[in-house]
């Protein structure tokens, strides 16, 4: 109505000024208009016809605007609701839809008027796309050698994404490019079923289950939220077999996400598959003389930032990692990790090398237990290691305990500082590898820590 009421205002004002104006007021305009740049049409012989274009279109400007804007938000709306009844995938609520729309709707426009504007002026027309084509006085054409850069798809690893029950992120592309998960067993609306898991409002229940809603070597990651506990009472009890899946623990402290072994001394997680990565997880061994906590059967496998524990006397794993037979976990990464006290005098190793893998790294952990046979290393032939900036401390007494690789093992030992009950320069054994400033010395003496191997 009051559009309605606005349009006949500006009529009577036109209409009633229009035969009014001398022809020579309205010359003078025109040519004023032609001096700003305007298109208008030429003045003829009918002075009222001229006034009465230049009149309405004045009056009827804000008017004009005020239409197509509410135009605009009532398809919005339109658009929202069809999306709300059809449920449409990712469908993100009714008002975040609406507001996406209306800035669909005027991005539109705004390309409609900058074509318009470009085909009046003979102006070369690039669509946002930036497909390497240009329009040219009405047709479309290949950008000539030697154009302006054109760009296809992105052109920042940051993108818009929709979150279902929630408001949309910007995320980077370098860092989560696939799906993302989160479980916390902690929250009383988790649950291990259909729908929930995409938000930490709504998450799943178990770690387990999130490894199977993950797909394989595209980036998805799963997020255990603080107070996370997860128990491994079997051979294979977490089995991570999806490729290219990595699992993040969130928190500090007492509320470090926490994996458990239990039930019985076979009880292990499985690394059943390439490229997976876990960080800042706390694993807690709480039976005695587990064999192996985690048997390492794919390549590239990672554990950053994790701590290891044992619950209390005779309550041990072994062997913390093992790496597979022959090559079939090359590349395996320990870094940045804390083992605190693991004490047990059934120990044999934190890192078990029985295989021939490359490229194996463990750096700038500081692991401290009583290991028998040894903390780091084992007979396998690995090549091309890196074992270096290290801080160990064995109770064992057997020589080379901290670190000990075959005689024609390959690789980089440089940096350890090593401590333990056996005599000095016998803590490490760093066959055929580059050997360089590591040292060694008896925890239980007031000496400092020499040379090890010896300088001959």
């Amino acid at each position: 109505m009051r559009f309605l009421q606005a349009l006949i205002a500006a009529m009577i004002v036109v209409f009633a000024t229009a035969t009014v104006v001398p022809l020579h007021q309205l010359r003078r305009a025109y040519r004023r208009d032609l001096l700003r740049g305007s298109q208008v049409a030429p003045v003829y012989q009918s002075r009222w016809l001229m006034y009465v274009q230049h009149q309405w279109m004045k009056h009827t400007q804000l008017i004009r605007w005020r239409i197509t804007n509410e135009a605009t938000y009532m398809a919005a709306r339109l658009l929202a609701l069809y999306s709300l009844v059809t449920r449409q995938p990712e469908f993100e609520g009714f008002t975040l839809s609406k507001y996406r729309w209306i800035a669909t709707i005027n991005f539109a426009f705004h390309e409609r008027r900058a074509l318009r504007a470009a085909e009046a002026e003979g102006r070369n027309f690039a669509t946002i796309g930036g497909r390497g084509l240009v329009r040219s006085r009405g047709e479309w054409k290949l950008s000539p050698a030697g154009a302006a850069k054109t760009h296809v798809g992105q052109v920042s690893p940051l993108y818009y994404k929709k979150v279902a029950g929630g408001l949309p992120v910007l995320m980077d592309m370098t860092v989560f490019p696939g799906n993302i998960f989160f479980v916390d067993s902690g929250d009383s609306d988790a649950g291990d079923s259909a729908g929930k898991g995409t938000t930490p409002d709504i998450p799943f229940s178990t770690w387990d289950y999130a490894v199977g809603n993950c797909t394989a070597s595209q980036g998805d990651v799963v997020f255990l939220l603080p107070g996370q506990t997860d128990t491994v009472s079997a051979a294979g009890g977490l089995d991570l077999d999806v490729a290219g899946t990595t699992y993040i623990g969130v928190g500090n402290g007492t509320v470090t996400p926490t994996l458990t072994l239990d039930t019985a001394d076979t009880a292990d997680i499985d690394i059943g598959a390439a490229n997976i990565r876990i960080e800042n997880v706390l694993f807690t061994a709480n039976f005695a003389d587990i064999a192996a906590a985690i048997d390492v059967d794919g390549t590239d496998f990672t554990l950053y930032q994790c701590r290891f524990q044992e619950t209390a006397t005779d309550m041990n794993a072994k062997i913390w990692v093992q790496d597979a037979a022959a090559a079939a976990s090359d590349r395996i990464t320990i870094e940045n990790c804390r083992a605190i006290g693991l004490l047990d005098a059934a120990n044999t190793h934190f890192v078990n090398f029985a295989g021939t893998g490359t490229g194996h790294k463990v750096s700038h952990n500081f692991l401290t237990g009583d290991w028998g046979t040894m903390c780091v290393g084992g007979a396998g032939v690995i090549t091309y290691c890196e074992i270096t900036h290290n801080f160990i401390m064995n109770e064992a007494s057997d020589n080379d305990s901290c670190i000990n690789v075959a005689a024609t093992a390959t690789g980089v030992i440089a940096f350890n500082m090593c401590a333990g009950a056996a005599a000095q320069a016998n803590g490490i054994a760093s066959g055929d590898c580059t050997t360089a400033e590591n040292y060694y010395g008896v925890h239980t003496e007031d000496l400092s820590a020499i040379l090890d191997p010896v300088v001959t």
